[in-house]
């Protein structure tokens, strides 16, 4: 009995200094974070955004009533010391889904859908205003930190002009027209009765010109984070409208195939119908456009609108795109 009385009393003076430095430990404060979110400013100069840019949109979908086009298109842009622009652009379609009638062909073959713009801007005003650009400071997880920093923006309204030619094969319900070539009385009859398997179609070639109106804004912002590196942005946004005419509008002679029955061979006939066909030359479209133009960067354009077309109706398109560009500042 004396033995064990002997081991608890060492059990219970070894646990005073365990139980004291347990609560030492405890109530010792935590270590203090050593993150600094101070910052310089770098850059804040739109002005200087590279001002050269090469664009290759892999992703090009144009829906409209004449023909569904899925392709992709290539752009040059230069804009020279904030005062002046042009741009060229170039559309392939490298898929068509509309079904074509084995019954119609023009004469000249079909090609997929191809569009050249070329355009100019001319500057009106720039101004140069202040806001404040949320720019990330770090990521944790899905968790991003960021400051609010002042930073310049540049709002630019231009007035624009262009060029627009489009070939595409056109069908659907328009009012086709036309008379057989070897006919010499020229009798003008409507296309789409001689289709025996859907719409009557051919291939549309129009040249287009157009004047507008765009509001850009831009902002090119450098901060350098203390602990965390540089972190900013350069883009450039923006809309634009414009009126569209057309003093061209050309369809294409087609080859008719028109089946005889089992008796006979098929008869084979080629019809003119430019001439007497509906014309609608005028349009109108609104646009955004966004550009990330940091040396590698994307791009985004959306548009809407009416083209000129055989009638308004199948004038009406949507148009996306989106891609990469390479941006240089000269």
């Amino acid at each position: 009995m004396k033995k064990n009385l002997i081991i608890i009393l060492l059990l219970a003076i070894g646990a005073v200094p365990f139980q004291g430095h347990a609560q030492k430990k405890k109530t010792k404060p935590k270590k203090e974070t050593t993150d600094q979110y101070s910052y310089t400013i770098v850059t804040d100069d739109p002005e200087a955004l590279r001002n050269l840019n090469f664009i290759f949109d892999p992703v090009y979908v144009d829906i409209n009533d004449v023909n569904l086009n899925l392709g992709w298109d290539a752009q040059i842009r230069y804009n020279f010391q904030n005062t002046f622009g042009v741009s060229v652009k170039y559309s392939k379609a490298y898929l068509e889904p509309n079904a074509r009638s084995q019954y119609v062909a023009p004469v000249g073959g079909v090609s997929p859908f191809t569009n050249l713009e070329i355009g100019a801007n001319y500057n009106i005003s720039s101004e140069t205003d202040s806001k404040e650009e949320h720019v990330t400071v770090k990521s944790v997880g899905n968790v991003n930190y960021y400051m609010l920093i002042p930073a310049k923006t540049m709002v630019t309204k231009a007035l624009r002009a262009g060029y627009i030619h489009i070939n595409t094969y056109a069908e659907g319900n328009i009012a086709f027209s036309g008379y057989d070539i070897s006919d010499p009385s020229k009798t003008v009859s409507g296309m789409n009765g001689y289709v025996n398997d859907g719409n009557f179609g051919t291939v549309m070639d129009e040249s287009i010109i157009y004047f507008g109106y765009s509001k850009t804004s831009s902002t090119n912002l450098l901060v350098k984070y203390k602990n965390y590196g540089n972190k900013g942005f350069a883009t450039s946004s923006g809309w634009y409208a414009d009126i569209m005419f057309a003093p061209v509008i050309n369809y294409a002679d087609a080859l008719v195939r028109i089946p005889q029955g089992s008796a006979s061979p098929d008869i084979f006939t080629t019809f003119h119908v430019n001439d007497n066909s509906p014309k609608f030359p005028l349009g109108a479209r609104i646009g955004y456009t966004s550009s990330q133009l940091t040396t590698i960067g994307w791009n985004f354009g959306a548009e809407a609108g009416l083209r000129p077309a055989p009638d308004p109706l199948s004038g009406l398109y949507i148009l996306i795109n989106f891609g990469i560009s390479l941006n240089i500042k000269v």
